[in-house]
């Protein structure tokens, strides 16, 4: 019995032994490894965000936004955006067809850019049945550093008179 117990022991001791060496490098101090990157929230603002169903049924939708670059010297580009509960959001201009997209969006340093009306929009062009007036959906906006924000957005008919640049704010989270 005595012998177990020594076992037991000199097992123990070498797994103890073990795990500050194992774990001795991760905690050391080097002063080599690089800060953590900042919170991309703190780099970027998307307020005012909503998807503006059309009046024709089958009709491709709007998506309006407000991109805030909060960054003092670097130029954001939105590369993509994705949409909860659909496929096709294409980021594109009044100037090009929907099927034609835009490579990518610039958002200089300190300065806004809104989608919905103007140069910039974002049409939504194959969504499911559980887009409808009220409900929430999720936006993703992507960013050239493969960064992304997700945007809570509230679903407004363009019939009811909601199609404008007014209406509920979609807060970047």
């Amino acid at each position: 019995m005595q012998k177990h117990w020594m076992k037991i022991a000199v097992v123990a001791v070498i797994a103890v032994i073990g795990a500050v060496l194992f774990f001795a490098p991760f905690t050391a101090d080097d002063e080599t490894t690089a800060p953590p990157a900042p919170d991309f929230a703190s780099v970027a603002a998307v307020e005012n965000a909503r998807l503006v169903l059309p009046p024709d049924a089958g009709e491709p939708a709007r998506i309006s936004f407000d991109v805030r670059n909060l960054a003092a010297d670097n130029t954001l580009y939105i590369t993509g955006v994705a949409v909860e509960n659909s496929s096709g959001a294409v980021l594109g201009s009044p100037e090009r067809p929907v099927t034609e997209s835009l490579a990518q969006v610039p958002v200089p340093p300190g300065e806004t850019v809104s989608f919905g009306s103007g140069e910039s929009q974002v049409v939504l062009a194959n969504y499911n049945s559980e887009v409808v007036p009220g409900a929430r959906v999720n936006m993703r906006l992507t960013f050239g550093d493969a960064d992304s924000l997700v945007v809570p957005m509230t679903v407004e008919y363009a019939g009811a008179g909601t199609g404008s640049a007014d209406g509920d704010a979609g807060k970047a989270s």
